[in-house]
């Protein structure tokens, strides 16, 4: 009744009406908007900033709407998925998908869109939701040290970017994460050996 009152013809255009009189009222109080990308349906409320979470080609629409974006990637930026194959000996909890460091590292928040979408980039963000892991420990075995991967990714150019480099500076960055009491996961599915200057990689099964 409400929706043929108001001449609004889909859900999608029922959620928008709704979110652009919730930002009204949240503008005329001096504040702003940010919603999950699913404030992209129906229309985007003015002046509204896009957490840009399911896949890149959310962060391309929301570049394509002329909003603010948050780059919020969850196929490259939850920290509840796993940083590595699990062994049968681990405990650590995640949703069994797997990002490693690497792949955290190497992701590119701005790739495709333009200077201009790009100047609208407010920052971007790592998800860990605690439904997933609970206790102190097991969170910080999801987050570190991908979170180093995060923050150097969030400030650095990409040009400069240089995993082989970050991946050496990560034994240093353990060291205050040890003497701090925050632990971190270490992939044990793959141990290194050197002499006589070879050096050797063991992978380890494990799922």
């Amino acid at each position: 009744e409400y929706m043929r009152a108001h001449n609004i013809s889909t859900p999608h255009h029922l959620q928008a009406h709704f979110l652009q009189r919730v930002n009204r009222l949240i503008r005329k109080r001096g504040r702003m908007m940010i919603g999950w990308d699913e404030i992209l349906y129906g229309g985007l409320p003015e002046g509204a900033t896009v957490m840009a979470w399911r896949g890149h080609k959310k962060v391309l629409e929301a570049g394509a709407a002329g909003a603010p974006i948050v780059v919020a990637n969850g196929d490259a930026l939850y920290l509840d998925h796993w940083q590595g194959p699990k062994l049968p000996d681990e405990q650590v909890k995640g949703d069994g998908t797997v990002v490693t460091l690497e792949e955290m590292y190497r992701y590119h928040p701005l790739a495709g869109l333009s200077a201009k979408q790009q100047n609208r980039v407010v920052g971007m963000q790592g998800q860990m939701w605690t439904h997933v892991a609970r206790e102190t420990r097991e969170i910080h075995l999801q987050v570190f040290p991908r979170l180093l991967a995060i923050a150097e990714s969030a400030w650095l150019p990409e040009g400069e970017k240089n995993f082989v480099d970050f991946n050496r500076r990560i034994g240093r960055h353990s060291a205050r994460l040890t003497a701090l009491g925050v632990s971190y996961w270490v992939d044990r599915s793959v141990s290194t050996a050197s002499l006589n200057r070879t050096r050797v990689v063991i992978k380890r099964g494990g799922r």
